[in-house]
């Protein structure tokens, strides 16, 4: 999942869109009780590929971190510059578990959504290599239609390493001081299917001037069907006062990945985004085309705001009007847990305590924040800088 985000010198407006999976997307959870065996000497995987652990013999839960599971190494004795990890873990961990793929999962696109990972994973399905994935701050995702075999017990087995892969041991993301260079997997981990085409990515970009907003919606159709049919787009501003006038798109093509530009008219009365009045923005998109006599569809939402950053002089603006920055700092503290909370409810009691105190901006110190994060921000009008 993508956002829209303006970049400027050390400051990043937090507002952006939020797309999100609907009905036409079938999840199946993965929280709960996985097979786990430490390797912290990297043994378990040779060089030509080959798996030297046949079983993993520990268990562990997810979401979570090897520290709450008191995995690895206990800590003999205090710090006197940090709060104190009972356990710390450093290297490859195995992580397994067998999961049932429902029948009607067959011919459907199925991926693997890892939301947050530290930080390299490896991932076989059952007993076959899919591919690798790294990243600190967005989801590991994996294309598995190929691995999968619906109406069976499938075992998907994951390699996590978080050791120090690229030299940024003095950034928040991974360093001791706060968030703790932690092993494991937290927020959403799931299976997804959707059907063979579906609505991969949609970009929403501003024209207040125009009273519109610019659409590059993506489409997958990695079969490279040739593909005929429509997208309607409906939409209402999030408070439902206001309705977005509605728009119908034929949608035709056979590449693998299809690209859309879309003018969206917003109507004479839009309604602007900014830190004293947060108006989003809810667009429903449906896709419903045919190939070769089969029908497929998919529909997304998304949350969008109307705003334009700009300066004037030396001074920020929103909308063309002056802003004052009044900020605080967020160095990953969360001293529970060792990892960042991922959900809504968490980052509200977070952000609106910013927000009580007059505050209108934080800064993330070397790490960037979950999704969760981004969309209450979206929701009070807090500006987020993310480094």
């Amino acid at each position: 999942m993508k956002r829209l985000v303006f970049f400027l010198p050390f400051f990043l407006v937090g507002l952006a869109f939020q797309m999100q999976a609907q009905p036409g997307c079938h999840t199946i959870s993965l929280d709960g009780i996985w097979s786990f065996k430490a390797d912290p000497l990297g043994m378990g995987l040779q060089s030509n590929g080959l798996q030297m652990f046949p079983s993993l013999t520990e268990t562990i839960t997810l979401p979570g971190s090897t520290d709450e599971a008191g995995k690895g190494i206990r800590t003999q004795g205090l710090s006197s510059i940090r709060l104190t990890r009972m356990f710390e873990y450093k290297g490859p961990a195995w992580y397994e578990k067998k999961v049932f793929i429902p029948e009607d999962w067959a011919g459907k696109e199925i991926s693997l959504f890892l939301e947050r990972v530290h930080w390299e994973t490896k991932l076989w399905v059952n007993g076959a290599y899919v591919g690798r994935e790294e990243s600190l701050s967005v989801p590991h995702i994996y294309t598995l239609r190929k691995f999968l075999k619906p109406g069976e017990v499938n075992t998907i087995r994951l390699r996590v390493n978080n050791d120090l892969i690229y030299n940024i041991e003095y950034s928040h993301a991974i360093s001791a001081e706060t968030q703790t260079n932690w092993n494991g997997i937290i927020g959403k981990i799931e299976l997804r299917a959707t059907d063979k085409v579906y609505i991969s990515d949609v970009q929403v970009y501003p024209d207040i001037k125009g009273k519109k907003a610019r659409l590059e919606v993506t489409f997958n159709n990695s079969d490279k069907l040739s593909l005929k049919g429509d997208l309607e787009i409906m939409g209402k501003t999030a408070d439902n006062l206001f309705d977005i006038p509605k728009k119908k798109i034929p949608v035709t093509g056979n590449d693998s990945l299809i690209f859309m530009e879309i003018d969206l008219p917003l109507g004479d009365q839009i309604r602007t985004w900014d830190e004293f009045d947060s108006n989003l923005y809810l667009l429903n998109l449906f896709l419903n085309v045919k190939a070769d006599k089969e029908s497929y569809f998919d529909t997304k939402q998304v949350k969008f705001g109307m705003r334009e950053v700009g300066v004037k002089g030396t001074r920020f603006t929103m909308n063309g009007r002056e802003i004052f920055i009044r900020g605080t700092v967020n160095s990953a503290e969360f001293p529970l847990t060792g990892y960042p909370v991922m959900d809504e409810s968490g980052w509200l009691h977070i952000l609106k305590t910013c927000k009580d105190y007059g505050l209108n901006c934080v800064r993330f110190h070397s790490w960037c924040p979950p999704e969760a994060a981004f969309k209450v921000a979206d929701s009070l009008g807090i500006y987020l800088q993310i480094e």
